[in-house]
């Protein structure tokens, strides 16, 4: 596995700017999710390290090598990379079965059919589908689409698995598990990966770390809880989260709502905010109950850690028959 690195990387589509002073480290093994508004530059800074593009300026590492830096003059084509990639669209060629689909790229480095088929054994396994080697992809879901494309990619053994949007054509509860098999593959293979979306959720709940970007600038970097607990702007808090916006301003034994002066709320704002915006948010946390994932609602100060144990009460109950 590797570290990634993008060092200061400026893209330029003639006079566009798609991604500027973009700085990030994606640690060994690290799941980070770049995240934002469509045209925010999130996919074109995915190509960038997928190689598929070149950066205008500045520099991008893989591992100990530099991949790009069109100051040295170095550009590493995609294939030598050693980067896996998965699209939206899976790109799943359909007269192809799926061994045939995930096994193509080993064809292509002409390894030989044991060991080829050994990898995508493996390979297949990895993403729970070893029985499914003999189907066409008419024959399957959207997403064991997406696990063949997925299969496809780690067969390769890749330093880094870069996904883009490999989850937007899919209902929302099959998005949901996938999401989970996603993690689980992740922890299985620790594989470094830097996956793309616009959904906030995703990004919330994948993530080791998230990106979130607007109009080709990274906003803020930290955990989901950071950014969704110590947003670094208003962009970042109404984007991440349902937020309520009062525009206060400061007063003895509080703040007072400007639409509303005659109302004080017991509030104190840090001595060092910035301006007189006031953030409120709730947050959503899934608890597994006996094997089952129950979506819980938290109080703001409350703070859990990945796998901690906590204490469920249920306020409101619907029976059903």
């Amino acid at each position: 596995m590797a570290q990634v690195v993008l060092n200061d990387v400026r893209k330029e589509f003639g006079p566009t700017v798609a991604v500027r002073d973009f700085t990030v480290t994606v640690q060994d093994g690290e799941f980070v999710t770049f995240v934002g508004p469509s045209g925010c530059g999130k996919t074109t800074s995915l190509r960038l390290v997928a190689g598929f593009i070149e950066p205008t300026t500045g520099s991008v590492h893989i591992g100990q090598r530099v991949v790009s830096d069109p100051a040295q003059r170095i550009f590493v084509p995609p294939e030598e990379r050693k980067v896996g990639m998965v699209f939206q669209s899976y790109a799943v060629w359909p007269h192809m079965t799926v061994f045939d689909n995930v096994a193509y790229p080993l064809k292509i480095k002409k390894l030989p059919r044991d060991e080829l088929a050994r990898r995508v054994e493996e390979a297949l396994a990895l993403v729970k589908m070893p029985e499914l080697a003999d189907r066409y992809p008419h024959q399957l879901s959207g997403g064991q689409q997406q696990r063949v494309a997925l299969a496809r990619a780690l067969v390769m053994s890749p330093e880094v698995l870069l996904l883009d949007e490999p989850l937007s054509n899919l209902d929302a509860k099959l998005r949901e598990r996938m999401r989970l098999e996603l993690k689980d593959l992740q922890r299985a293979t620790m594989v470094t990966i830097i996956f793309v979306t616009h959904d906030q959720l995703e990004a919330m709940v994948m993530s080791d770390r998230v990106v979130v970007m607007h109009e080709g600038a990274i906003q803020q970097i930290g955990t989901p809880s950071e950014i969704y607990r110590q947003p670094a702007n208003r962009f970042v808090a109404d984007f991440v989260g349902v937020a309520n916006f009062i525009e206060v301003q400061r007063q003895d034994g509080g703040v007072v709502p400007l639409n509303a002066p005659g109302t004080v709320l017991p509030l104190s704002p840090p001595p060092d905010l910035p301006g007189k915006q006031l953030c409120l948010m709730a947050i959503e946390y899934i608890v597994v109950l006996d094997g089952q994932s129950l979506r819980v609602k938290a109080e703001p100060h409350e703070d859990f850690a990945l796998g901690e144990t906590v204490y469920l009460t249920l306020r409101k109950c619907h029976f059903f028959v």
